[in-house]
């Protein structure tokens, strides 16, 4: 495998990176309505899991072992947790942009199995 990074590790860092962001919005506020609570404890449960993903891919690098079917469950319900936690920002922000946001994101997936059966692992 060598120096190759994962694909999971990349989508990792980069719903890392998003959850952070969104979470800065949230520091200025005095009061959180429900919406903004339930994008703080999706983000509070998915972030360490990512991280988890991103430490465990990095640890076996050096083998060719693939992940079991715990570690994907683990790790998709990390990448669900974090969705939630966006779509739970945008609806706080517009209510219609949640809605986007989530069709744009199912149609996304739905391309991503088609166009890339073989290359998920």
């Amino acid at each position: 495998m060598g120096n190759e990074t994962h694909q999971s590790s990349l989508w990792s860092g980069g719903l890392i990176a998003a959850s952070f962001i969104f979470l800065q919005g949230f520091l200025s506020k005095s009061s959180l309505d429900f919406t903004n609570l339930i994008s703080i404890f999706a983000f509070a449960f998915a972030i360490p899991i990512l991280t988890c993903n991103i430490l465990v891919n990095f640890a076996r690098r050096k083998t060719n072992e693939k992940a079991s079917i715990r570690e994907i469950l683990f790790y998709s319900a990390g990448i669900i947790a974090s969705l939630i936690g966006i779509a739970a920002a945008f609806y706080s922000m517009c209510h219609t942009s949640a809605v986007v946001f989530l069709i744009i994101t199912i149609i996304a997936v739905i391309v991503y199995f088609k166009l890339t059966p073989s290359q998920r692992a």
